[in-house]
């Protein structure tokens, strides 16, 4: 090494060392470190990895919910298409679909209905399409091909469940259809199959070309299209629609509603991803730092060592880096991996708690993986920096005398029992390093804040909110045309329904709702059937609709399904409502089950008009009530207030719909639920019915529950074995640098059952310091962001708890127990003499 002198202030010649470039020296040194801290290597790779699998697993988690919300939006909308034009002859369609901006382009041709008894539960149309529209709009076969011969059909398994055929290319069976108004039935071949979807409510079945030339006088395409990027989708097609020689305004032309309605991540999306972000990378940094720290504590008289003979700060902080860089190393692949799968299994998690069914197991991009990785080493570099800055600023002479500083007041304590004075001697060695006390209480209670504050949001979740909004009662029977596009007429319970469950045994409180549809793609001006309000009190209705809104849906309910209502103001009598003129406003209850009084345009007293089927009639309002979406249509026209008549006088206005109600409620008597529902779910499977059941909505609920749980569960879990780890960390290294002192303390007469006790008491220390910091932190979140979180959930009642963070703090005291145990009976073994001669 060379060395030069300085000239001083006295005259004398001072030597100083001049700083050592020798970096190979330094990395076998590195290295040489790394094997000889093989404990702590394995906790640092493991607390890297778990890192790793935190950043990966919310990086999975987030990409992966937008891809599924945004792809099964677009199967919920039938294809992956932007824009369809409509109404177009062959040459035209073939013109749209050959442009240069679309990416894909397809065609298609619907030329009519099925009308196989079997299928009256979907919608099933007759369509020809090429090969590309085909593979966009989800019929990608599985079996077969499409159809080139005239008798030649492809369908979905849903539709060969339905029909009861054989899934066989080559099967044969009878096709019922309607094309141009005209039914008529023909033997066709199955020819090609594609996956269908449970409880789809609208499906194809594919003919050929030739079928559809021969058979429908309509020969007008649907040409669809996929640009390259889905923004401003209006002029892009206005463009192509023009370059075609089209003009756009007189040609029917429509976007893709699954686009209309994709979004990037909102704010709130964002903000919960960065907050996630930062509580991992402090989890993270708690415990590298920790371990780090620890590891230059326990080698600082080797640093003050390398300082003596020339090593710079800067080189000893590269030394300790260049440590942590190395284990990242080993340890971020593995983390990437376990973090990819535990972000898929949370998003399946995450997807049941939403309306979007099970993801598809999403591989994320590039960016994705490069972001976990940086985010990562961020963690290990921040976490390395200070240790090794620690290292490199240590005086030679400080380093060779080192010891952890106590920073607490000692005081003569007499009387004491031995007991006592181990106790406190546990709590004086804690109290020894604040900070290194504080990091591992800090990285231990995040697990318990975390699991506390998930378990405490769902257990403010209400059963009793949840079920009441979507079961009114054990069995509520409607049609499942309300969820396709079939005429309102059609939408009622069948006929043959409503007269085999009066006859069922078992059950009880059996009501019904009636409603007259009215079809609205027909002109509404001049249909009778409307239901309009013509004057209140006396005073002619606004026919300002910004005003007051006339028209009003009105529905018949017996007196069974009007127990079921919430009277808001009033008194309902049924006997009275048959017997006078009167009748209920109804508003629709909210999700909580409340009555929106902003909204409320009647009281009970009000005299009203009402023409109904052209005939003005007056009414009394007998009483204002709420009533559960359940139990009118699933779509609200006219004003918030709709009327209900007793079904008696309902019926008298309307006789054609006694035996078609739109609803069938029903309970099942004690030991007929399984029976009834047997029959009712064997009736819906191929008669287009659909049923609500508490005990189903009871399931969804706890569904719902659960997947909260088990989320909170898997990151609590992660990020308790990383505090845990951090805990183990500082009991190994503790036993292994404190092993001279231990030895002093035998050597003047503490036994060795006295000096596990010390040293089990000091890592329960910890855990009841945990206990404290984690019980309290959660119970002040509870008051405060979880109070404000449950409000957020329709179905929720805020509950204070801090029951999960007792029961897990009483876990974790154990658990220290037990490490300190076990590490003590590893580590401090062996006769004073062998461990005094450790010291240097």
């Amino acid at each position: 090494m060379e060395k030069s002198s300085i000239q001083t202030g006295n005259g004398r010649r001072r030597k100083m060392l001049l700083k050592n470039d020798n970096r190979k020296f330094i990395k076998t040194l590195s290295a040489s470190c790394l094997k000889a801290n093989k404990n702590r290597n394995r906790i640092a790779v493991l607390a890297i990895i778990l890192t790793t699998i935190l950043f990966m697993a919310v990086a999975t988690v987030f990409q992966g919910s937008e891809e599924t919300i945004n792809q099964q939006s677009l199967k919920m909308a039938g294809n992956k298409y932007m824009v369809a034009v409509n109404y177009l002859a062959k040459s035209d369609a073939e013109k749209i679909k050959n442009h240069p901006d679309f990416i894909e382009a397809g065609l298609s041709r619907t030329i009519g209905t099925v009308q196989n008894r079997e299928l009256t539960s979907v919608t099933a149309e007759l369509m020809w399409t090429d090969e590309n529209y085909a593979d966009n709009t989800y019929k990608t076969l599985i079996k077969g091909n499409l159809p080139k011969k005239e008798n030649e059909v492809a369908c979905d398994t849903e539709v060969i469940r339905k029909l009861g055929i054989s899934d066989k290319v080559g099967t044969k069976f009878v096709l019922k259809y309607e094309i141009d108004g005209k039914i008529a039935e023909e033997e066709m071949t199955l020819c090609g199959i594609w996956q269908g979807e449970k409880y789809e409510q609208k499906t194809q079945i594919l003919i050929s070309e030739s079928f559809a030339d021969d058979r429908s006088a309509d020969e007008t395409y649907t040409a669809s299209g996929i640009f390259d990027a889905a923004d401003n989708l209006g002029k892009h097609l206005d463009q192509v629609l023009r370059d075609s020689g089209m003009k756009p305004r007189e040609t029917a032309h429509d976007i893709c509603q699954g686009y209309l309605y994709q979004q990037s991540a909102d704010g709130g999306t964002i903000f919960s991803v960065f907050i996630s972000i930062l509580l991992i990378l402090a989890a993270g940094y708690l415990i590298i730092y920790n371990i780090f720290r620890i590891s230059v504590m326990k080698d600082i008289r080797l640093y003050g060592q390398l300082k003596t003979i020339g090593a710079s700060p800067k080189q000893i902080k590269y030394m300790v880096r260049r440590q942590g860089m190395k284990l990242l190393i080993l340890g971020l692949p593995a983390g990437l991996i376990l973090g990819w799968l535990v972000g898929n299994l949370l998003l399946v998690f995450a997807m049941k708690s939403s309306n979007f069914s099970e993801p598809d197991f999403v591989i994320p991009s590039l960016l994705v993986w490069a972001a976990a990785a940086v985010f990562t080493f961020v963690t290990v570099w921040i976490s390395c920096s200070q240790p090794g800055k620690l290292a490199g600023s240590v005086s030679p002479v400080e380093a060779l005398h080192y010891q952890e500083k106590e920073t607490y007041k000692k005081n003569r304590q007499k009387g004491r029992t031995s007991s006592h004075r181990i106790a406190s001697m546990a709590l004086a060695n804690l109290n020894r390093n604040k900070g290194k006390t504080a990091l591992v209480v800090l990285s231990v209670s995040i697990a318990i804040i975390l699991l506390n504050s998930v378990m405490n949001i769902s257990q403010c979740f209400d059963e009793e909110t949840y079920v009441r909004r979507d079961a009114i009662a054990d069995f509520n029977v409607s049609s499942s045309a309300w969820s396709k596009s079939a005429a309102n007429s059609e939408k009622v319970v069948p006929a043959k329904f409503v007269a085999d469950i009066k006859e069922k045994e078992g059950v009880k409180d059996l009501g019904f709702v009636y409603y007259h549809p009215v079809d609205y793609d027909k002109e509404t001006a001049e249909k009778k059937e409307m239901i309009r309000i013509t004057a209140v009190n006396g005073i002619a209705a606004s026919e300002n609709l910004e005003e007051f809104d006339a028209r009003r849906q009105l529905f018949g309910f017996d007196e069974r399904a009007l127990r079921r209502l919430k009277t808001i103001e009033g008194k309902v009598d049924y006997e009275k409502m048959n017997k006078g003129n009167y009748v209920l406003m109804a508003g629709f209850l909210s999700d909580k089950g409340e009555y929106d009084q902003e909204a409320q345009e009647f009281h009970a007293g009000d005299q009203v008009s009402l023409d109904i089927g052209g005939t003005v009639r007056e009414y009394t309002v007998m009483a204002v009530v709420g009533a559960p979406t359940q139990l009118l249509t699933d779509y609200s026209s006219g004003g918030y207030e709709s009327v209900i008549l007793p079904a008696e006088q309902f019926l008298k206005i309307y006789p054609q719909t006694r035996e078609y109600p739109i609803h069938c409620i029903f309970d099942a008597e004690e030991d007929y639920f399984a029976s009834l529902m047997k029959y009712v779910d064997s009736y819906s499977r191929n008669n287009g019915i659909s049923v609500m059941t508490k005990q189903k909505a009871q399931q969804d609920f706890n569904d719902i529950t659960a997947t909260y749980d088990a989320s909170g569960m898997i990151l609590a879990l992660i990020f308790g074995i990383i505090g845990l780890l951090n805990l183990l960390n500082v009991i190994m290294t503790g036993a292994i640098a404190r092993q001279n002192e231990f030895a002093v303390m035998r050597s003047i007469g503490m036994t060795r059952k006295q000096l596990r006790k010390l040293f089990i008491f000091e890592g329960v220390s910890y855990m009841v310091l945990v206990m404290i910091c984690g019980t309290l932190v959660s119970g002040l979140l509870s008051v405060t962001a979880i109070k404000s979180i449950a409000a957020s959930f329709w179905f929720s009642q805020y509950h204070f708890t801090i029951l999960p963070a007792l029961a897990v703090s009483i876990l974790f005291v154990l658990f220290a127990a037990i490490m300190a145990y076990v590490v003590d009976r590893i580590y401090n073994k062996g006769n004073i003499i062998d461990n005094l001669r450790k010291v240097e």
